[in-house]
């Protein structure tokens, strides 16, 4: 029963992990309309009227975001990397229990950015 839920839990994860990449490269993170034209931005650039650019301003928000977004990521990974790496060896449970607490931190961080 242990081993069914770690499994889905890992696939919950990488489900989570293909979708956090995806949102964290797009760059429709806001769509607007400026000077007549639709543009749209992103964490790393903007577009206006189908030419992108990058940011060249710092503002801390976008900052703050870009950060969480990438622990988001990476914990995300570490707890996919412990959840996998928990079916090749004896120490199952203690991995399990790791890989979980990874995940669950990743949801935290991706919702504590908002």
């Amino acid at each position: 029963m242990l081993y069914t839920l770690a499994g889905g839990g890992t696939l919950c994860g990488v489900a989570a992990l293909v979708l956090l990449i995806v949102s964290t490269a797009t760059d429709f993170w806001m769509q607007y309309r400026y000077s007549g034209s639709s543009a749209n931005q992103g964490l790393w650039r903007f577009c206006i009227n189908h030419k992108c650019h990058v940011h060249t301003i710092t503002v801390a928000f976008w900052d703050a975001t870009r950060a969480f977004m990438l622990l988001a990521v990476l914990s995300c990974f570490a707890g996919i990397v412990l959840g996998l790496s928990a079916f090749t060896n004896g120490t199952k449970n203690r991995r399990v229990r790791t890989g979980g607490i990874a995940l669950v931190l990743s949801g935290t961080i991706k919702t504590v950015k908002k």
